[in-house]
């Protein structure tokens, strides 16, 4: 929630260096803040949009699941993580290791029972990476992002927007200049 209405932030540094890792824990840090606070208020929550412009909704989904549900990345990336969550028998060392000093250690499968209407009301991902899901998105600049954040606003029946997550939007002026043909050095 650290986060106020208007601003702007830009996330810069080298491949691999950790920009979308970083990207996706403020954006379901931002969801989860949404949450509490639309709770607290009797409210509608607000949502969080996170765009994804280099890899898909299906490669970046691994990543969320492990912020929201607080699973191992690996375990989360798993062709059905939700088969081999564990439950409050089967816990592993790094549940015990992740909560320690809480009352009671939460498995896999009950974090993912209690944070899933979060995850479902209060965040949504929009892939324009050109991915075979999507392959036409991705290539309409700023007028291609406002359509679609407006979509989705829409479609969620005016529920109010908290913050949008942009990875990256490098990738999004080139494709947008390679598809139109524009010289890069102009």
């Amino acid at each position: 929630g650290g986060q106020r209405d208007g601003e702007v932030f830009g996330i810069l540094g080298p491949t691999g260096g950790g920009k979308t890792t970083l990207g996706v824990h403020l954006a379901v840090s931002n969801a989860n803040w949404c949450w509490v606070t639309g709770q607290a208020a009797g409210k509608r929550p607000k949502f969080v949009i996170y765009i994804t412009a280099e890899e898909s909704a299906v490669l970046l989904r691994p990543r969320v699941w492990s912020a929201f549900f607080r699973m191992q990345r690996g375990r989360a990336a798993m062709p059905d993580p939700f088969s081999i969550m564990t439950t409050p028998d089967t816990l592993l060392p790094y549940e015990r290791d992740d909560q320690r000093g809480q009352q009671r250690v939460m498995s896999e499968s009950e974090r993912y029972v209690l944070r899933r209407p979060i995850l479902n009301t209060c965040f949504a991902v929009l892939d324009i990476s050109g991915s075979a899901e999507f392959p036409n998105a991705g290539t309409g600049y700023i007028d291609e992002l406002e359509a679609h954040i407006t979509r989705l606003v829409e479609a969620r029946d005016g529920q109010e927007l908290s913050m949008v997550v942009i990875d990256y939007a490098g990738i999004i002026v080139q494709r947008h200049m390679e598809f139109n043909g524009t010289d890069e050095e102009k």
